[in-house]
C-alpha cells in the first residue's frame, strides 16, 4: 500500500482492512510504504483503509471513488468430468480450477452454470472444487 504519513517509524499499524477482512500481517515499510497480506476472498473493487496509529483514512462513507481499491482474480475453470452426461439432466459433475473462494463466504451466492442454465445444486468443496448438479 503506498500513501502519505504512514509514519517516520513502525508505529505498529493497527488495522488495514481489504473490504470487510482485516491484513494479517501489516509490516511498515516506510513513511509511504506498507505491506499488507491480503486475506483469502472473493469479489472485486473492494475499498482499501488503514489506520496508522490512530489516525485512519476511512473518513469516507459509501462508495468513494479516490478511495483506492483491490480486486480478487476471477475463477478460473479448467476442467469438468465427467464431461458427458445424461441428456435428461440429473448428474452430478465435479468442475475443477482456481480461485473460487475460501469456505468463510458461505452467504456468498456461488452458481454454476450449463450454457445459461444454472446447476440444479452448486456445492462449495474447496478454493479448486465446485460440484454440479445438472440442471433437468
Amino acid at each position: 500500500i503506498t500513501g502519505l504519513d504512514m509514519g517516520t517509524i513502525d508505529h505498529g499499524v493497527s488495522n488495514v482492512m481489504v473490504g470487510v477482512s482485516q491484513c494479517q500481517p501489516t509490516q511498515w515499510q516506510s513513511t509511504t510504504s506498507l505491506l499488507c497480506t491480503v486475506p483469502a476472498g472473493i469479489g472485486y473493487d473492494h475499498r482499501v483503509s488503514l489506520n496508522v496509529s490512530g489516525f485512519d483514512n476511512s473518513f469516507c462513507v459509501g462508495i468513494c471513488a479516490s478511495s483506492p481499491r483491490f480486486s480478487y482474480r476471477a475463477p478460473t475453470l479448467t476442467s469438468v468430468l465427467p464431461s458427458v452426461g445424461a441428456s435428461g439432466g440429473g448428474d452430478v459433475i465435479t468442475l475443477y480450477g482456481n480461485d473460487f473462494g475460501d469456505v468463510s463466504y458461505n452467504n456468498t451466492i456461488r452458481m454454476a452454470l450449463i450454457g445459461e442454465t444454472a446447476c440444479s445444486l452448486t456445492t462449495w468443496v474447496n478454493s479448486s472444487i465446485v460440484t454440479c448438479k445438472t440442471p433437468r
